[in-house]
């Protein structure tokens, strides 16, 4: 399964009302990312290679025959539009991987805190059913019963 960045975005968010399905999707989206982080961070170790290649073809051919200083070679490289255009598709690649690096740093985030929502959901720490309610309903019912409720006397 591929991912796209903002379907990994969007699934982030916990429903802490679907655990069980949230725990089941964890792993393989994790791992979607996982490949989609590497494949961002291959691309952009071949540009940035692309790149250093260019250069030094570049500064050869600047070399030939001209008497030029290290700085005057390194300025023509860096303005030349070829190393313009490698430099611009390296940052894009760049910025992509990191993205997807952050990406799987969340998503590790996300399984922490499904394993904590896990646990705070086995202590039964979501039950609506709590004292409270339940003398709320019992009061109500006797209102519409008419019978007394018993009720605490604090001492």
């Amino acid at each position: 399964m591929s991912i796209t960045l903002e379907e990994a975005k969007k699934m982030l968010r916990i429903s802490k009302h679907r655990l069980d399905d949230e725990l089941e999707v964890q792993s393989q989206v994790q791992f979607d990312i996982a490949e989609s982080m590497a494949t961002a961070n291959a691309r952009q170790l071949a540009l940035k290679s692309d790149l250093a290649k260019s250069d030094a073809e570049l500064l050869v051919d600047l070399r030939k025959g001209l008497k030029k200083t290290v700085t005057e070679l390194d300025a023509e490289i860096q303005i030349d539009s070829e190393h313009i255009r490698l430099l611009h598709q390296f940052q894009t690649a760049l910025k992509e991987y990191e993205l997807w690096n952050g990406m799987y740093e969340s998503w590790k985030a996300r399984g922490f805190a499904l394993r904590g929502l896990s646990d705070l959901s086995m202590s039964n720490y979501f039950v609506v059913d709590t004292t409270y309610e339940n003398n709320r309903k019992i009061i109500a019912e006797s209102r519409t019963s008419g019978a007394s409720t018993p009720r605490r006397v604090r001492r």
